[in-house]
């Protein structure tokens, strides 16, 4: 399906049409599906959860394998502090993300930052691993490359293993 929607995309880029993509990762997500997702995002982003939330649950619902509406819900129950509502969005945002063939590298950190605040810190620390996987860790930019090291340090010395967490404190210093 995903070599379906890169196809596309390739031909729409080769006959000079203009693409509108509803969805990065998904492209069959209808437009509006999408707009609402990305307006909910937008209102997370501005500290406003409560507004971001009553727009993500009934479109979350409609839409049971839409990724980033599950992937943004997570994160709205995060900023809203309930974390266990966020590991439940996050997980089934990470199952979409592996069935679907996404590849989208930022969900072990978020998943892995929701249960390091439900204080699960060895699923933390797994979800942080997961995030430096070769082949996934190379697709995060600088700035969430450096957050996944200091977040694993950090659930190292949550673990009690201060040595190891300087080592990754250390590597996160390095990234440019």
């Amino acid at each position: 399906m995903k070599s379906l929607s890169v196809l596309t995309l390739l031909l729409m880029t080769s006959i000079g049409r203009p693409i509108e993509a509803a969805d990065f990762f998904q492209m069959t997500v209808p437009n509006a599906v999408a707009k609402v997702s990305k307006q909910a995002q937008q209102l997370r982003l501005q500290n406003k959860p409560e507004e971001a939330r009553a727009l993500l649950e009934p479109i979350a619902k409609e839409n049971p394998s839409y990724f980033l509406v599950h992937y943004n819900l997570g994160l709205t129950y995060g900023a809203q502090g309930d974390w266990n509502a966020a590991i439940s969005e996050l997980e089934h945002a990470k199952r979409i993300n592996m069935q679907e063939g996404l590849s989208e590298p930022t969900i072990y950190n978020s998943l892995g930052w929701a249960y390091l605040q439900s204080g699960s810190y060895d699923k933390a620390l797994a979800e942080f691993q997961l995030a430096q996987v070769p082949g996934t860790f190379d697709k995060l930019n600088a700035e969430s490359q450096r957050k996944v090291l200091n977040n694993t340090g950090l659930t190292l010395a949550y673990l009690g293993q201060p040595a190891k967490a300087a080592q990754y404190y250390a590597k996160a210093k390095q990234i440019r």
